[in-house]
């Protein structure tokens, strides 16, 4: 589970940032947008954004994080994909720490013009062929 000290953090900056519904305002707002996203499909379903239903869950929000967050969040990716449980959880753990702490000392909020949901993931669900 993502610590209270962070957890707190994150709602504070989400509930001024994220809107009910839709995408972001500010690039700054849709970024933190994706990490929830991605944090929430694992702790509520365990879905991986690498691999299976988390591609369609979870992974377009990464690609958005891969693509367009205005804080480098690729050192983290990277040590999320394709580990399992305690090393996923620390990986997504880090890039939260470094999302907040980003947003929490910006002086200027960007214009966001993306969607997270449009974005391509980076893997193909893979389906195992039914017999007829």
């Amino acid at each position: 589970m993502i610590p209270k000290t962070l957890e707190d953090r994150n709602a504070v900056l989400f509930d001024k940032l994220v809107p009910f519904e839709g995408q972001c305002d500010t690039l700054q707002g849709e970024t933190l947008r994706a990490v929830n996203r991605i944090i929430y499909r694992y702790y509520n379903d365990g879905d991986y954004w690498y691999e299976g239903y988390g591609i369609e869950t979870a992974g377009a929000a990464e690609a958005f994080l891969r693509q367009y967050s205005p804080v480098n969040v690729l050192s983290e990716l990277r040590k999320s994909d394709g580990v399992r449980e305690k090393e996923y959880e620390t990986a997504l753990e880090a890039l939260l720490v470094k999302v907040l702490n980003y947003i929490e000392t910006c002086s200027e909020f960007l214009p966001n013009t993306r969607d997270m949901h449009d974005c391509e993931p980076k893997y193909e669900p893979e389906y195992e062929e039914e017999d007829c």
